[in-house]
């Protein structure tokens, strides 16, 4: 099992070897030493990262990884056991991903609500409208 952890800067990670950082956006960026895995390695599309975001990490993962279990997250954003407890001990241990895994097939975030405004305007808020 291994959990990658999209990445593009320096950062704390879980302390597990199944949670695995994987720098993005190598190609554009420059390597960082402290990443053991990059996106612009084996089959990859480190390149338009500036296009896709994390998903140069979900390419790269898809093409050259073949765990049983497999997962992605970002470096800001982990799976926790606790809501509104955002530490790294917090984190999804194994063992409780195997177990959700028993009755799912899919671990995915909670629902986000807006109550104040709408998805369309949280997104103009903080993103470019035209994209």
């Amino acid at each position: 099992m291994k959990i990658f952890i999209a990445a593009h800067k320096k950062s704390l990670f879980p302390n597990y070897d199944y949670y695995v950082p994987i720098q993005v956006g190598t190609d554009i960026n420059g390597i960082i030493d402290e990443f053991k895995i990059r996106d612009n390695t084996l089959d990859n599309i480190s390149k338009k990262n500036k296009n896709y975001c994390e998903l140069t990490a979900m390419y790269w993962i898809w093409k050259n990884i073949d765990d049983d279990i497999i997962g992605l997250t970002h470096y800001r954003r982990y799976f926790y056991k606790k809501p509104y407890h955002n530490t790294l001990d917090n984190v999804l241990s194994k063992d409780e991903i195997i177990d959700i895994l028993k009755n799912k097939k899919i671990i995915v975030p909670n629902k986000k609500y807006f109550f104040k405004n709408n998805l369309y305007h949280q997104y103009r808020i903080i993103h470019n409208v035209s994209d």
